[in-house]
């Protein structure tokens, strides 16, 4: 898993003109709040306690309190990936549902 990651972010660094592309259409992406109250499928937010999206995820929960968070500790948005608890999480919430 590290090697893919180290390519995946090399690759994505290399080409700028993909990065920028995926940086632009990042804001379509996003639903309103009522939008997320509204989801019915149920959500797992996987973030570390270092990571600048873990706000988000706060913010996720709170709208649909039905989701599942688990904060990885000491984990930060890149290297949450290479944790065990991550894929036991998600394995755990698969089960689950």
């Amino acid at each position: 898993m590290h090697n893919f990651l180290v390519w995946y972010l090399t690759r994505m660094a290399s080409d700028k003109q993909a990065l920028a592309s995926l940086i632009r259409s990042l804001p379509a992406l996003a639903l309103s709040a009522p939008e997320v109250a509204a989801i019915e499928t149920p959500l797992c937010a996987i973030v570390g306690s270092r990571d600048p999206f873990l706000s988000e995820a706060q913010t996720l929960r709170h709208l649909r309190p039905q989701t599942e968070l688990t904060v990885i500790h000491g984990a930060g948005h890149i290297d949450l990936v290479l944790r065990g608890n991550v894929r036991r999480a998600v394995r755990d919430f698969i089960r689950r549902h």
